[in-house]
């Protein structure tokens, strides 16, 4: 046999992709041809851009968005559920289906949060803009305690299947286009995903 059967191998490396660049886990797979740092980093520039546009009176600094995206990709490594399966499957290209149940934003429940402070704060407040500032920081301040007790659950942008990863060989290591091309635009679906569905 030229080529022994590594398709299960390749649902193998989608996992450990989405498990280290997604859900701050640590895979280590050595088959995979990126850059898992550079690929994390961009993920998180992406997702705390998206984080901040949230924010329309307070202006949140890049540790405390940090520290949101941190608690957020550590309470959905412990609840999201994944299924992988394969669509195609090549010597030198492959095409995964990654079907993702995980936090939304939407689920949170954030209106709790911001009566909390206004109950707290009844009557402090005499300038309008102040108070809408200080809410804001208080409710990004209780987001992470909140993630781990929101409900997972799928996204409806995909088809039944899933959203898709694409992949080639290269050197003997198989690279995920992360690319932003139009043809890619299951992969920009599936970042928004694991970013609880807010509009990047």
């Amino acid at each position: 046999k030229k080529y022994k059967d590594t398709s299960l191998d390749i649902q193998k490396i989608a996992e450990s992709f989405v498990n280290d660049v997604f859900l701050n886990k640590k895979s280590e797979n050595k088959d995979i041809a990126n850059n898992i740092e550079e690929e994390k980093t961009s993920f998180n520039v992406m997702f705390s851009k998206a984080l901040e546009k949230e924010f329309y009176y307070y202006k949140p600094s890049e540790a405390e968005l940090m520290t949101n995206i941190d608690a957020f990709k550590n309470a959905n490594a412990k609840k999201a559920k994944i299924d992988y399966s394969i669509k195609e499957f090549y010597p030198e290209s492959a095409t995964i289906y990654v079907k993702p149940e995980t936090i939304h934003f939407d689920n949170l429940d954030t209106d709790s949060i911001i009566s909390e402070f206004v109950d707290k704060n009844e009557g402090k407040y005499s300038d309008y803009e102040k108070a809408e500032t200080d809410a804001e920081k208080y409710l990004l301040e209780q987001l992470p305690s909140k993630y781990e007790t929101t409900s997972v659950s799928s996204n409806d942008s995909f088809s039944g299947e899933g959203y898709e990863i694409h992949f080639t060989k290269e050197n003997g290591k198989w690279k995920v286009d992360t690319s932003d091309s139009s043809d890619n635009y299951s992969f920009k679906s599936l970042k928004k995903a694991f970013m609880g569905d807010i509009n990047s």
